[in-house]
């Protein structure tokens, strides 16, 4: 059960920050898959405690929890920052190379 709830977890979460830019953050879309990551994360705290083998220690389930919310917030900034960078270049300094043919 642990397994499926992660795995319900990191689909839901990755999914919604992928669609958000496009759908809008605020879409009945977004905000369900939203709140189905947050469900699992609740469902599976709740969960693997009462486990005789838990997939994750309590102190792994705070790592983890804390691993999403970095993640997501380094994620953020290295978009923003990539494109800042490529809106200052103009296209005649890039140095991305396009081979023409005479005509």
């Amino acid at each position: 059960m642990g397994q499926i709830l992660i795995i319900v977890l990191l689909a839901s979460l990755t999914y919604a920050i992928i669609e958000g830019p496009g759908s809008g953050w605020a879409s009945a879309k977004i905000l369900f898959f939203f709140g189905l990551a947050v469900a699992a994360l609740i469902t599976f705290l709740a969960w693997e405690p009462r486990r005789d083998d838990p997939l994750v220690a309590a102190c792994g389930a705070i790592v983890l929890i804390l691993g999403i919310i970095t993640t997501g917030r380094w994620a953020r900034r290295t978009a923003a920052r990539t494109a800042t960078l490529l809106e200052s270049v103009p296209p005649s300094e890039s140095r991305i190379a396009v081979p023409v043919s005479p005509r």
